[in-house]
């Protein structure tokens, strides 16, 4: 193994450790500790507990997938688990925190850019990769603002209605 694969498992195994943080934060430490990280009150957290551990619970997949994927050392796998917590990441971005791109779509992308030049020499088949990462992160990013934009509008409804 190149010490460029080396260098992208690394990085990619602390893709998954981060989502196993994620995961006991929204399941086990929602009323307590993960108010603070992600700046919640008291009663949105116990109003939102099980949405929460729901939630924590997709980021636990996310870690088996990509812990999975290094440990069989499977390349599709890598960039499939990869690629849905980047999804997930600028969803998230454009539906609740501008944050979660930075925090958790960022480091994946990053793993997918070193797996990509790990794997083999620099050529059309990379690059090609390189632009559908862009084309999924673009995709989700549309698809977040779309809901977000929804939600809004359903908020505004529902106060005039009141």
């Amino acid at each position: 193994m190149s010490a460029g694969q080396v260098t992208a498992d690394v990085f990619t195994v602390l893709v998954g450790v981060l989502h196993v943080y994620i995961f006991f934060l929204e399941t086990y430490y929602w009323r307590t500790k993960a108010r603070k990280v992600f700046g919640t009150t008291e009663d949105f957290a116990n109003q939102t507990g099980v949405l929460a551990a729901n939630q924590g619970c997709y980021n636990l997949l996310f870690a088996v997938g990509i812990f999975y994927s290094v440990i069989f050392n499977d390349y599709s796998l890598k960039l499939l688990f990869l690629s849905f917590v980047e999804s997930a990441a600028v969803f998230g971005a454009a539906t609740a925190s501008v944050r979660i791109v930075f925090t958790q779509g960022l480091p994946a992308f990053l793993s997918v850019v070193l797996q990509l030049f790990a794997a083999a020499d620099v050529t059309t088949d990379t690059l090609y990769l390189l632009l559908n990462q862009v084309a999924i992160v673009v995709a989700f990013l549309v698809l977040g603002v779309i809901v977000n934009a929804h939600e809004n509008r359903l908020k505004e409804s529902l106060v005039a209605n009141q």
